[in-house]
């Protein structure tokens, strides 16, 4: 029989061809493209083997019987294993071989696995193929088998296709229909007419035209990170929740990186991106991919990795980030999600990457981890901040400061209230971390500034009894260089004397903020605004620095007084907080007073004032006036 082997030769080339395309156009990162390239890698040795074969079987050969019979023996081996490759390589695009076992592998391969045991001992049999003495080559009454184990692939890739028509893109769809129909029609073509040699060309063929339409590299990699892009965020992610594969997500966000460009420059920014994406794809196990303006999302097939890949980061995120002689600290946001447990849609995560990730200030070299549960509450407290600050739906409460040795009401502490709609009840000690996190705690300062004024310029609060009131400063607000100009233009526009507002500052904000703190508070104190120590005996100031500012007085941690009523050691070391607050001519406040033994001991200590539930928790501006009233026996 004459061989035309003109379309193996074509089909070498079109084989090299699509290994260097694999390689450089589509990269080996994936592991659906490394399947790629072993199945070009096998049509390229298939071809070979059956030209050599074909050669071997020409009359005049010098090639020895024996290597001719090896050469068919190869190419039957390599070419019933290409429709099981074709299967797997379908079964990453769809995502479904993530799901499966090592016994699942081995019931997919258990045909060819029968046929190679078939064909290895061919010679023993003669069952399938066999080669005379005169170098004929005969199909024998099994050769059928080798058709019926690659149809038997074929339907799978068929049924595979189908069962995944919605979620698979369409191009890879009908891509893949044609690949098959290509191959299935050359299949035929060469069982009926031997001679042609005509279907390792068409594989060839189809499999370039894979190479070309599917998974392009240029198309769903990031130009400005070694990552891949938002298209191939999705189509990834369509494949893991069509395949019902359990995985964990990490979405990793660094605020303000696009801020340094005026002070750095944008090539030190661009290298900084680079070489974070660089740190996150090195991370083992991950698939890394860049949504734009430092959000990154990695997804990771072992949940168990998560708490490893958070401490990873997060200690990376500590160091600085450097580009030749600049060094820079970076902020970083990750919240991290299981699916299917927590996120069951592309929807889920898309949340989690347009959310905001704007900060009043950016405190370098911090990272908040969150899971998605808390992401989402989040998201919801701060929409109902920012509707809150829309509608002006904020309360103001305050509760009374009572004056230990007089037994009277002398001021109040402003507390914010908020009370959503749809969240009910949110308490501050949640709300204004989150304030703070998301950029708006500074309106919310505004806020509380603005009504106490509003209530006292209505009020005559003296008139009560009340010298002041309390209003807390955040850090944030501390480092807000136009505070003092807003709050002082807001004194004047409700004709408020200075003398009437306090701020609190905790040991915390000072800390944070300790160059700025003292040109703040001499703003203020040049018109006579006094300024109060809050929660002290919770941080670990320096106590020259503390108490080297000119604070009027100091508010003693209510755990400091619960904790003196447990041991005499803890009593003995709130009696000399007591005494060195009073060595420096400051007034004293305790609070968290609960009980009548507590009030009776502040009275026996020389405490000038104290702040609990023991004679008022915090009150709405109309009950509080009522409470006064009463309390101190005013009569308006």
């Amino acid at each position: 029989m004459q061989y035309n082997i003109n379309f193996d030769i074509a089909a070498i080339f079109v084989c090299l061809f699509s290994i260097y395309c694999v390689i450089a156009k589509k990269g080996l990162v994936r592991a659906q493209n490394r399947v790629l390239l072993g199945l070009c890698i096998m049509n390229l040795a298939c071809t070979v083997f059956d030209i050599l074969a074909v050669l071997s079987l020409q009359e005049d050969s010098v090639i020895p019987l024996c290597i001719c019979y090896a050469l068919n023996l190869c190419y039957f081996l390599l070419h019933n294993a290409v429709p099981l490759v074709c299967l797997l390589y379908l079964g990453h695009l769809t995502g479904e071989n993530f799901k499966y076992s090592p016994y699942y592998y081995t019931g997919v391969g258990f045909p060819y696995l029968l046929l190679v045991i078939g064909l290895l001992t061919n010679i023993q049999h003669h069952f399938l193929f066999s080669i005379t003495k005169d170098r004929i080559y005969i199909r024998e009454t099994g050769f059928f088998l080798l058709y019926l184990v690659a149809a038997i692939y074929l339907i799978a890739i068929v049924v595979k296709l189908f069962k995944y028509r919605i979620s698979m893109d369409p191009t890879r769809r009908w891509m893949l229909l044609f690949y098959l129909s290509s191959s299935i029609i050359a299949l035929c073509v060469e069982y009926f007419y031997p001679s042609a040699l005509v279907e390792l060309f068409f594989q060839a063929v189809s499999i370039l035209g894979v190479i070309f339409t599917i998974d392009n590299l240029r198309e769903i990699s990031c130009d400005d990170a070694n990552a891949y892009n938002r298209t191939a965020l999705v189509e990834d992610l369509n494949i893991l929740f069509s395949s019902k594969q359990d995985f964990l997500v990490l979405v990793v966000k660094v605020p303000k990186l696009i801020d340094f460009i005026p002070s750095i420059g944008l090539t030190p920014v661009a290298r900084i991106l680079y070489d974070i994406s660089e740190f996150l794809h090195a991370l083992p196990g991950v698939e890394l991919y860049h949504c734009g303006e430092g959000r990154f999302v990695l997804t990771h097939l072992e949940i168990s990795k998560r708490d490893l890949l958070l401490n990873q980061i997060t200690n990376r995120f500590r160091e600085p980030w450097a580009y030749q002689q600049i060094e820079t600290h970076l902020n970083a946001e990750i919240c991290y999600a299981e699916s299917p447990a927590e996120i069951t849609s592309i929807d889920d995560i898309y949340t989690i990457l347009q959310s905001p990730i704007k900060e009043s200030v950016n405190l370098t070299g911090t990272t908040y981890c969150y899971d998605f549960q808390r992401y989402l509450r989040e998201n919801q407290v701060h929409a109902a901040l920012q509707k809150a600050l829309k509608n002006r739906s904020f309360e103001i409460y305050y509760q009374p400061i009572m004056d230990v040795k007089h037994q009277a009401i002398h001021s109040a502490e402003a507390l914010i209230r908020l009370n959503d709609d749809t969240l009910g009840y949110v308490s501050p000690e949640e709300f204004i971390p989150i304030a703070e996190r998301r950029g708006c705690i500074i309106e919310i300062g505004d806020f509380v500034m603005e009504e106490v004024c509003r209530f006292i310029c209505e009020n005559d609060i003296k008139d009560y009894g009340i010298q002041f009131i309390d209003i807390n400063l955040s850090a944030y607000q501390c480092m807000d260089q136009k505070i003092a100009g807003r709050f002082l233009d807001l004194m004047k526009k409700y004709h408020i004397n200075p003398n009437q507002i306090s701020f609190e500052l905790t040991e915390a904000a000072i800390n944070r903020n300790l160059s700025l703190i003292p040109v703040l508070i001499e703003r203020f104190a040049k018109r006579g605004v006094q300024f109060s120590l809050d929660d002290y005996g919770t941080g670990n100031s320096n106590i020259s620095t503390i108490f080297a500012l000119p604070f009027s007085t100091v508010k003693l941690d209510k755990n400091v007084l619960w904790a003196a009523e447990k041991n005499h050691k803890n009593l003995e070391i709130l009696k000399n907080i007591m005494k060195l607050v009073k060595s420096f001519h400051l007034k004293l406040l305790i609070e968290g007073i609960e009980t009548e033994h507590q009030m009776n001991w502040l009275l026996e200590n020389d405490c000038d004032y104290c702040q609990g539930y023991y004679f008022s928790r915090a009150l709405p501006e109309g009950d509080f006036l009522k409470f006064i009233s009463r309390f101190n026996h005013i009569e308006l």
